[in-house]
C-alpha cells in the first residue's frame, strides 16, 4: 500500500503529515523550521557584531554541513536584552498532543559555560542546553513536550552565551550562538531526526522509501583486487610508451587504463581520506576529530 504524504510550505518551514497503514488512526506530523527565516532578519556573509540582535549568517554548507540554503541564525553577546528573541509563523497550527523537538546547532568549540536557547511553541517553552559543539552543524538531543493548545508561531530566545569558536577564520570578539533548524515530530519513538537523505526527501514531500539507492563510490575492496605486483607490471608497461603515444589510445580504453595504474586506495574511499565518509558529501558516517 502506498504511503500518502501531505506537504505544506511557508516562509522556509515545511510541515508534513503522513498517513500509513500502521498509523491510520493518527497521522504523523513532521515539521522543519529554519531559524534564519524568522521575521526581520538581515543576511550577512560574515560575523557582524554591529547588528543589535539576531541576523541570518551565510554558512557555506560545504564547510559546515548544514543542509538547506546554507544559512543559519546568529547572535552575539553584545546584543541588548530586548533584541534576543526572534519569531515566525508556523505553516499551520500544530494539533495538541505530545511531540519530540530537536534543534540543529554548531559550536562553540571553546566553551566556558553552557549555551542555552529557549524555543517557544506558542506559549509552551522548550529549553536547549549544550556545553560544547563541533565545527559542523549537529542535532542536539531531543526534548519531549506536551502541547495543550494549537500553537501558530515559534520563537527563539538567546538565554545564555556559553563560549566561542565556530570554525571561522577570524572569531568575533563576543561570545556567539549559531542555530539552524528546528525539527518537530509527533512520532515519540524518534530518538534522532531523519538523516540528510531522508530529510531532503521529506522537505520535498516525497516518502524516503520511494527513493532509489544513492550511487556508491569505489571503495577499498575495489582497489584491493589489483595486487601490488599487478599494478607495478602495468606501470612498467606504460614506461615503454612515449608521451606522444599515450593520446593515440582509443578513448574508451582510457578508463580501464587509469583504473589499472590508479593508487592503491581510491581517492574517494573512506580509507584513503583517513576518516569516515561524510553524509553531506556522498557517503555516510560521523564527523572526524579534524572537523571539531
Amino acid at each position: 500500500m502506498a504511503v500518502r504524504i501531505l506537504t505544506l510550505s511557508c516562509m522556509g518551514a515545511t510541515a508534513l503529515a503522513y498517513t500509513c497503514p500502521a498509523r491510520a488512526a493518527r497521522a504523523i506530523v513532521r515539521m522543519f523550521v529554519e531559524a534564519e527565516d524568522c521575521d526581520g532578519l538581515l543576511r550577512y556573509p560574515y560575523d557582524n557584531e554591529a547588528v543589535p540582535g539576531w541576523y541570518a549568517r551565510i554558512s557555506n554548507c560545504r564547510s559546515y554541513g548544514a543542509p538547506g540554503r546554507a544559512c543559519h541564525a546568529a547572535i552575539h553577546e553584545n546584543s541588548p536584552a530586548d533584541r534576543r528573541t526572534i519569531s515566525q509563523r508556523l505553516p499551520r497550527p500544530l494539533p495538541p498532543g505530545a511531540y519530540r523537538v530537536f534543534l540543529r546547532t554548531v559550536g562553540p568549540r571553546y566553551p566556558d559555560d553552557d549555551t542555552v536557547v529557549r524555543v517557544h511553541l506558542g506559549k509552551t517553552p522548550v529549553d536547549f542546553r549544550w556545553r560544547e559543539g563541533g565545527k559542523r552543524f549537529v542535532w542536539l538531543p531531543g526534548v519531549t513536550v506536551e502541547l495543550s493548545e494549537r500553537p501558530r508561531s515559534v520563537s527563539f530566545t538567546a538565554v545564555q552565551f556559553g563560549g566561542n569558536g565556530h570554525g571561522v577564520l577570524y572569531e568575533p570578539l563576543w561570545r556567539s550562538i549559531w542555530i539552524d533548524t528546528l525539527y518537530i515530530t509527533s512520532d515519540l519513538s524518534e530518538d534522532v531526526p531523519p538523516d540528510i537523505t531522508a530529510e531532503r526527501a521529506l522537505r520535498a514531500g516525497v516518502s524516503p522509501e520511494e527513493l532509489s539507492p544513492r550511487p556508491a563510490y569505489r571503495d577499498a575492496a575495489h582497489a584491493a583486487r589489483w595486487s601490488g605486483a599487478l599494478r607495478a607490471r602495468h606501470r612498467a608497461d606504460l614506461r615503454g610508451r612515449s608521451a606522444l603515444q599515450l593520446p593515440a589510445l582509443q578513448p574508451r580504453r582510457w578508463g580501464r587504463l587509469l583504473d589499472r595504474v590508479g593508487p592503491a586506495e581510491p581517492v574517494c574511499s573512506p580509507a584513503a581520506r583517513g576518516r569516515p565518509a561524510n553524509p553531506e558529501h556522498g557517503g555516510g558516517g560521523e564527523r572526524s576529530a579534524r572537523d571539531r
